[in-house]
């Protein structure tokens, strides 16, 4: 990500009000660790028509690992991490420096960094949440209020900056996933003993026959089958805000609209979020456990970022490939440089990398602003900078094509991005 303000220092020192962390990885690989136990638990199912003590045996000793697994991912799920000290931002990444101790984070494992305001005693105070790559939240809150501002910046998620993603989930929304793995577990043992009660009329005795031991086997899969699809269906809601547009997703649902496209962005009457498309269409995201804070700072982002429009539409056309052979396209942008209309290469390469951020551009224009920069001989960085801020998959595939082309002459990866981007 590049780091906002021009002139800024190398690095920035802030003392915060407080941190708090809380962690994801941790808790997730403690419940994979589990899942895979109590999944092997299945073994001593299939085993129980052949021994039926060393089928007990093997269960209980898997279960008496498995279960104490979750109970603590669960917990630590739940739990957060405080502490007092300062936040140091520097090239390399993010700092925490508390009492004899220091926490670093490279800017590799930073997904996003966004600010919200949080009610406190009639009043409301900015809060600085950094999101990692691993789920890990930090939370921090400072007593002058751009503090947190100026982090966000400096971090390269301000204006001009990376895509933002943002969880709309408040914290207590994970206190769902005990009564969904219940639920989960009762649904699948249930199933799975109607079978063995079906065997057993047909077939005899269940504990002795191999269908009903296979029946039994089946239920700890089943379980965890059932529990990752209602927990994907069951997904919180995430908005991305990027150059491009805003990606919204609900469930195993996903709806990116182009930023062009965007008409009307508020809170929606039931205190969800409202995003209107110039046509009249509308995606809402409401639900119960929704996070005030982050919707507000959802909507600030996408106005924020709705910018000004750096060159007239006829300029934006200018750079579409309207129909042309990929070498056609970059001839075409070739010879515009040496027109009337363009006295510098400098001048081209300007207007090019505005056209590359601007929120009015459409995936193809993007694309076509970027070929034009590396016949300008721009470096591949600046590319890879709205790579970063485009939020559409199929736009940063074929941004990167470009950024990583070894010669500009090396179409075959853009242009199977470019049928992809449609």
């Amino acid at each position: 990500m590049t780091a906002g303000g021009d002139g800024a220092p190398p690095s920035v020192t802030i003392a915060t009000g407080g941190v708090s962390w809380v962690r994801a990885r941790t808790p997730r690989i403690l419940s994979t660790i589990a899942k895979g136990l109590w999944g092997l638990s299945s073994i001593g199912s299939l085993a129980m028509a052949i021994d039926g003590a060393w089928f007990l045996s093997l269960l209980s000793l898997v279960t008496m690992f498995a279960w104490p697994l979750f109970i603590v991912s669960y917990i630590v799920t739940l739990t957060q991490t405080s502490l007092r000290g300062a936040i140091e931002v520097t090239p390399e990444g993010l700092a925490l420096l508390g009492v004899g101790a220091r926490r670093t984070m490279r800017r590799a494992e930073i997904r996003s960094a966004y600010v919200v305001d949080r009610q406190v005693a009639g009043g409301s105070i900015a809060t600085l949440e950094v999101e990692l790559t691993s789920g890990d939240v930090l939370a921090a809150t400072f007593p002058e209020p751009d503090a947190a501002r100026k982090i966000v910046a400096k971090l390269g998620f301000g204006a001009g900056g990376g895509r933002v993603h943002v969880p709309l989930a408040k914290p207590a929304r994970r206190l769902l996933h005990l009564p969904i793995a219940l639920a989960c577990w009762i649904g699948a043992t249930t199933m799975a003993v109607g079978a063995v009660t079906v065997f057993a009329m047909n077939d005899g005795p269940s504990w002795t026959s191999a269908v009903g031991a296979g029946a039994m086997s089946l239920y700890p899969a089943l379980a965890l089958a059932i529990y990752t699809a209602l927990r994907r269906f069951a997904r919180g809601a995430e908005v991305t805000v990027g150059d491009d547009g805003v990606l919204v997703v609900k469930g195993t649902r996903r709806r990116f609209i182009p930023r062009r496209d965007v008409g009307l962005v508020v809170g929606s009457p039931r205190g969800g979020l409202l995003v209107e498309t110039r046509s009249g269409e509308r995606v809402v995201v409401e639900g119960a456990f929704l996070d005030a804070g982050r919707l507000e700072a959802v909507v600030r982002l996408l106005h924020e970022r709705s910018g000004v429009a750096s060159a007239g539409a006829d300029r934006h056309a200018h750079y579409e490939r309207a129909g042309r052979p990929i070498e056609q396209w970059r001839d075409h942008l070739a010879r515009a440089m040496s027109e009337a209309g363009y006295r510098e290469t400098a001048a081209t390469a300007d207007e090019a990398a505005a056209i590359l951020r601007s929120p009015h551009a459409t995936g193809e224009q993007r694309v076509g602003a970027a070929l034009a920069l590396r016949i300008a001989g721009s470096p591949p960085e600046r590319i890879r900078v709205a790579v970063d801020a485009a939020v559409d998959d199929r736009t940063r595939e074929a941004l990167e094509a470009v950024a990583e082309a070894e010669k500009i002459e090396d179409d075959e990866r853009i242009e199977k991005a470019l049928r992809r981007l449609g």
